[in-house]
């Protein structure tokens, strides 16, 4: 069989110039120039295994699941083949006759017509990561099963092979199935253009790319994380099937899962992906919400900045809300994409200040039916009277006798407190953790920047679907907009939105939401690593990262996709603004704050920051984008990252920019006049 590195084939030469995702290899070399020799290579090597295959004495059951990835193999290269022959093409009725040789794979090609249809630039980005993260991986596991000695041909079933077979059948089908979908990407998709295209230089006017992490040191830093996830993956079953059992008995298989895991990792990470291949919700949400586990939250808070405040507050829904029947209503009247304001009148709020101490005190009564939205501060606030808040402030205090009034970013001037909040949502995929968990960073941010923040925790899927979570920020969000400063005497100026991940789409769907409604967004808003298109039929080259990302595979997206709005078609995520952010309309675009996003190069959304980018800048938006090297999804809650305080501080420079900035669409005196519009108080 062929050798990995390229000494052995000829055919295979290119692959020791060792490609990776880089534009300016791909851009010297055309799509055919890719596919060539990775058509061959394939070709070859399928050959070579079923040659293989039939010399094995084994049952043919043994060897099904194998079987069944080589078919997908060939399947693959057939895509790959009649890609070439319709670029080789001259006439639509030539294409015509191609489409009839390739029938098993025609019908999702219809409207191609020639070859104008095709898109080579996403496609050699795509290819070369087949190269990258399948081809190479399939060789390693063709190198594995077969034996062969004195011309007898062993086939290897042991469990690993297996599941590495499992592994990249399901690679194999889910490259298949989204290739198509790349090589007639739509026209006027950012990423149809070459990167020299006059549109890709302007945006790159407005983008900096930061290495703060060689990919060595990324790799090596996020080995930890993966460990954990790949650990979490494979025990949580066996967990689940002590539900119900001693605890003693429960923890003593966790103890030995952990050691035997821990030692074995690479069979760890084996087992871990062959469950995700066709994951089970509960069981992977679980793993994404241990965090939440009081155990584990507890070890974690070990590591977290000592604030001066931090407590759960429950806020009252007394403003109109967001449901089903009203987006299917706004479906049906096509308002869901434009400006609709609402009626001021049937939008005000209550007066709260003739029983302001009974509304501050069941502010901190737990009650499931109010959103719970934590406050976190560096320095104590006098809330509310007692004993807790009395223990927690002189902890603070004695504390920082013992050591020093430490800054994590002293060259800075602190923000003043009356200055500005923020107003955060955490990620979790629409389905996990909580403003608990995020407290990693959010610690930090308040400690750096001394002001308040509010984290709003919002319902989760898949027991509260869209748009609950977006009721959830918009209820919070006006609450604090009104009653922030009247009843909790928290001044703010200025409101700084930020969310990541899934945090960020409520984010910019809150935004746009404001902006239909009539009413004026925050004065700015921040987006670390944000999910623009929530639809699991979406595709992108970055999509492609999914495939082997252990953190953030492609079958868990698709889960948290249709945990959040469904299987079906009721929702309209290609259409929608509060479902996928990215296809809001130049009229909501046109009245949004600042914005400033972040994403590592490695992250499967990666493709979408750009293209927001692109939105914004075709209408002229003050817009900036950070790209971190190397580095993958969810970075921020992974404080054992090399060079973690950096990626932290970065933020707190952006919110601090957005707070600086002089704004000409939100003043103070606007805020008031909202307030009073909606029956705050002035």
């Amino acid at each position: 069989m062929a050798e990995i590195n390229g000494k052995h084939d000829s055919h295979y030469a290119y692959g020791a110039k060792n490609f990776v995702y880089d534009p300016s290899n791909i851009e010297s070399s055309s799509l055919p120039d890719l596919l060539v020799p990775i058509i061959k290579i394939l070709k070859d090597e399928v050959c070579e295994t079923r040659k293989h295959l039939s010399a094995v004495e084994d049952p043919k059951e043994d060897t099904q699941e194998f079987i069944k990835m080589i078919e997908v193999v060939e399947l693959l290269v057939s895509h790959f083949e009649f890609t070439l022959e319709v670029l080789n093409s001259e006439s639509e009725k030539e294409v015509q006759e191609i489409k009839k040789k390739y029938n098993q794979i025609s019908e999702v090609y219809d409207q191609v017509k020639t070859k104008d249809d095709m898109s080579p630039v996403p496609a050699k980005y795509v290819v070369v990561l087949y190269h990258d993260k399948m081809i190479v991986e399939l060789l390693k596991v063709l190198k594995r099963c077969f034996k062969i000695r004195h011309g007898e041909v062993k086939f290897l079933k042991t469990h690993d092979n297996l599941a590495k077979i499992s592994i990249l059948t399901y690679r194999f089908e889910l490259g298949e199935e989204h290739y198509p979908r790349i090589i007639t990407f739509p026209k006027d998709d950012i990423f149809y253009l070459p990167k020299n295209d006059p549109i890709w230089l302007d945006l790159y006017n407005h983008v900096t790319f930061k290495q703060i992490l060689t990919e060595q040191e990324s790799i090596s830093s996020f080995k930890t994380f993966e460990l954990t996830n790949n650990i979490g993956h494979v025990i949580v079953k066996n967990q689940l099937e002590h539900k119900g059992i001693l605890n003693f008995k429960g923890a003593v298989s966790l103890l030995a899962d952990l050691m035997y895991y821990g030692v074995h990792q690479r069979k760890a990470e084996t087992h871990a992906l062959r469950r995700l291949v066709h994951p089970d919700p509960d069981n992977a949400f679980l793993v994404w919400n241990l965090p939440e586990e009081p155990f584990v939250a507890l070890m974690l808070s070990f590591d977290y900045p000592i604030i001066g405040y931090d407590e759960l507050i429950y806020l009252p829904r007394l403003f109109p809300k967001i449901t089903k029947e009203l987006i299917l209503k706004e479906y049906k009247e096509n308002s869901f994409n434009k400006i609709n304001p609402l009626d001021k009148s049937s939008f005000k709020a209550p007066d709260l200040l003739s029983n302001k101490e009974k509304v501050l005190e069941e502010l901190f009564i737990e009650d499931k039916d109010r959103v719970q939205v934590r406050i976190l501060s560096n320095d104590p606030l006098n809330l509310r009277e007692g004993f807790a808040t009395m223990m927690r402030t002189a902890i603070l205090k004695a504390t920082r006798v013992i050591t020093g009034p430490a800054q994590l970013q002293p060259q800075f001037p602190a923000v003043e407190p009356e200055a500005a909040i923020i107003i955060h949502i955490h990620g979790g995929g629409f389905v996990s953790m909580s403003s608990g968990s995020h407290r990693i960073y959010l610690n930090r941010w308040v400690k750096n920047l001394k002001l308040v923040l509010f984290s709003i925790d919002y319902r989760l899927a898949p027991n509260n679907m869209y748009p609950d979570a977006l009721d959830d920020v918009w209820q919070a969000y006006f609450w604090i907009l009104n009653y922030a400063e009247t009843i909790l005497g928290i001044k703010n100026k200025k409101i700084i939105l930020v969310g990541d991940s899934a945090g960020g789409t409520l984010a910019l769907a809150l935004q746009t939401r404001l902006i239909r409604a009539g009413f004026p967004p925050a004065h700015g808003c921040l987006l670390i690593y944000p999910a623009l298109t929530v639809d699991e039929h979406s595709c992108s080259p970055s999509a492609f990262a999914s495939l082997d990302d252990p953190v953030l595979p492609t079958s868990l997206l698709k889960l948290c996709v249709r945990a959040y709005i469904g299987d079906g078609d009721e929702f309209k995520s290609k259409e929608d603004p509060c479902i996928s952010p990215l296809v809001a309309s130049d009229e909501l675009l046109e009245k949004l704050p600042p914005i400033r996003m972040i994403v590592g190069s490695k992250d499967p959304l990666h493709d979408d920051s750009w293209r927001f980018l692109a939105k914004l800048r075709r209408i002229n938006k003050d817009v900036k984008l950070i790209v971190h090297e190397h580095i993958r999804h969810a970075y921020l809650c992974h404080q054992k990252l090399k060079k973690y305080h950096v990626f932290m501080e970065e933020a707190c420079d952006l919110i601090r920019e957005l707070i600086d900035k002089d704004h000409t669409q939100i003043k103070v005196q606007d805020k008031v006049k909202v307030e009073v519009e909606v029956g705050g108080q002035q």
